[in-house]
């Protein structure tokens, strides 16, 4: 909200000047230290345009923003600069009516519009365990989809379940030869990263191992 009082200051002081004959860029910045303001306006583009005394046109540029109806509590000019304290109880009050009123569409945006955007998720290894990195890599890159959703774009959301191939195989046999249903069922992932290891255990004995894991992950994909 802050940053739209900016871009009204900006407006506001452009068009003035260009109602009156000059082609002025006026920076609206935050200050480095925010005792001295949220908002801060740099008068020197303006004084090379209009080559008038610094005083007056900071005078002239402070008239304009008070009688603007902005959420400002306190302006205060020091040297070229204006710095603006915004009434954050009116900032606050003013949000929360126009969430109010704008219901879900409040923050939407048009920026994106005609644009897309691929998010790629967590992409986890469903062969293994799934982990905490899992989940977080997958929420932020949901919530990066909904904002730029928010914003217009297209969103191609993309969580690749990788590592599909003969490891299903392996865990067939390997559940299939040494597997209790009974033993699983009570602990499902323990008990079938079990299975899995000792496969390989296994397969390093007896090569034939590995070639019914392929065809039993062959039989998977008839």
């Amino acid at each position: 909200m802050i940053e739209q009082i900016k871009i009204e200051i900006k407006n506001l002081l452009e068009e003035y000047y260009k109602n009156n004959g000059f082609e002025v860029s006026i920076v609206v910045e935050t200050p480095k230290d925010p005792k001295l303001g949220d908002i801060s306006v740099p008068m020197f583009t303006v004084v090379k345009v209009l080559r008038k005394p610094m005083p007056q046109i900071v005078e002239e540029a402070l008239n304009i923003i008070k009688n603007a109806d902005l959420p400002i509590k306190d302006v205060k000019s020091v040297g070229a600069y204006i710095n603006l304290f915004v009434d954050k109880e009116l900032l606050s009050e003013k949000i929360i009516l126009k969430c109010l009123n704008d219901g879900s569409n409040y923050g939407n945006s048009n920026m994106g519009v005609g644009k897309n955007v691929t998010l790629d998720y967590s992409s986890p290894n469903i062969a293994k365990s799934f982990s905490i990195g899992h989940l977080r890599s997958t929420m932020i890159g949901n919530s990066i989809k909904l904002i730029l959703k928010k914003c217009g774009y297209n969103t191609f959301a993309i969580n690749y379940l990788g590592d599909w191939g003969t490891q299903f195989g392996k865990m067939i046999v390997a559940y299939k030869k040494w597997g209790n249903k009974e033993v699983i069922m009570n602990d499902p992932i323990s008990e079938l990263t079990k299975l899995y290891v000792k496969f390989h255990e296994e397969a390093e004995k007896d090569k034939s191992l590995e070639d019914e894991a392929r065809e039993a992950f062959r039989q998977m994909l008839l």
